[in-house]
């Protein structure tokens, strides 16, 4: 998904996510997984895989277009937590 918050990853993540993506997508076409119903409304048409961490490739949040879209909205507002010492 390409937006304000994708832009703002380094090279190295995106090609990390790429990877990680194209890997995801076989598994897809290869029928080796199944898409479920978005996690927030349940539509089961124009489902996406949402991965949280990209390190977990297999762990991902089925969501609809239009919930994946709001997600990453929000995403792109939240600002880093800094470690209290």
């Amino acid at each position: 998904m390409s937006n304000s918050y994708s832009k703002k990853l380094s090279e190295k993540e995106r090609i990390k996510r790429a990877k990680v993506s194209s890997f995801f997508a076989s598994y897809c076409r290869k029928n080796m997984i199944k898409k479920e119903p978005c996690f927030f409304c349940d539509k089961e048409e124009h489902v996406d895989a949402h991965h949280q961490d990209y390190d977990k490739p297999m762990e991902v949040i089925w969501l609809c277009k239009g919930c994946h879209k709001k997600l990453h909205k929000i995403l792109e507002q939240i600002k880093p937590i800094k470690k209290v010492k």
